[in-house]
Formats: C-alpha cells, sequence, structure tokens
C-alpha cells in the first residue's frame, strides 16, 4: 500500500479514536449494532395482519427497539460527518498554497481537480471524502424514517390500548 494512503488511514483511524473517546467521555455505549441481524428486517416487512395480533406491550418493544436502530443509524451518520469534515479541512490545508501556481482565472473546481490529480495526500484525501459522502447520503434519512415509524407503532399502541383496554 502506498505510504501517503497509510498516513492518511492512520489518521482518519485517530479521527475515530478521538470520536469513540469523546462518546466514552459522555457516557455513550460502544458503537455496535443493537439487535440480530434480521431483527430490524423482521420490523420493517410486518403486514396488517401481525399488527393487528400484536398487543400493547408488544408495540411498545417495538418501537423502543425502532428508536434504538433509529440512534443507531444517526451514530453511523454523525461519525460519517466528523470524518468527512476532517478530510475536507485537511484537504483544503493541502491545497491552499498551491492554488496560487494557477491562473487566477481558471474555476476554483478546476484548480482543486488538478491539485487532486497531481498530490497523492489530496488524491488519498479525495477519496476519504467521497467515500464519507457516499456513506452520509446513504444514512442521511433512514435514521428519521425509523424513528418515524417507530412513532407509528407508538400510535397503534395507544390505539389498542385504549380500544381494548
Amino acid at each position: 500500500m502506498d505510504n501517503t494512503i497509510e498516513t492518511i488511514k492512520n489518521q482518519l483511524d485517530n479521527v475515530d479514536r478521538l470520536l469513540d473517546e469523546y462518546e466514552k467521555e459522555i457516557h455513550l455505549p460502544i458503537l455496535d449494532t443493537p439487535g440480530e441481524e434480521n431483527e430490524l428486517q423482521q420490523y420493517l416487512s410486518m403486514n396488517r395482519n401481525v399488527l393487528e395480533k400484536l398487543n400493547p406491550i408488544d408495540c411498545g418493544q417495538i418501537a423502543y427497539r425502532l428508536s434504538q436502530f433509529s440512534f443507531f443509524l444517526q451514530r453511523l451518520y454523525n461519525r460519517e460527518k466528523a470524518r468527512s469534515i476532517w478530510a475536507s479541512n485537511y484537504l483544503n490545508k493541502i491545497i491552499a498554497p498551491q492554488l496560487g501556481s494557477y491562473d487566477k482565472y481558471m474555476k476554483y473546481d478546476a484548480k482543486v481537480a488538478l491539485i487532486v490529480e497531481e498530490n497523492s495526500s489530496a488524491n488519498a484525501l479525495q477519496k476519504v471524502l467521497i467515500h464519507c459522502t457516499q456513506r452520509m447520503e446513504r444514512l442521511e434519512s433512514l435514521a428519521s424514517e425509523l424513528k418515524h415509524l417507530s412513532s407509528i407503532i407508538k400510535s397503534i399502541q395507544w390505539t389498542k390500548g385504549t380500544y381494548n383496554g
């Protein structure tokens, strides 16, 4: 593996370590999947017949589990965002001194693209940034959608408790 890429990887690992230390300081548990492999799939694929058979206690427990999954996904998103900010700031630090080497009428994006192409550290950071951005886009709305599903299950719980109680 290229020494530059290895250095960037080590620095990114250090960012992750610092994030882990911060979360430990504020007493968050270790970032780990909150359930078994197929548990979330089971909740997401419940049909009307399954929902009708649930009792209010089941609904409350499922709503809680969905909230846990939502919290987990939000933490994953936040981690990727922190990594992206680090990569972006580090990339800017590398390219800033080189921007003046290019024609002042050249567009900023074109200058950055040329610098990234010529500089292995900038190139490695650009790859990290792209990877983080792709992961953030995949995670972006998942946490809020799970939270919304949790609210729906809580509404079903309330309805079942009100009309069956």
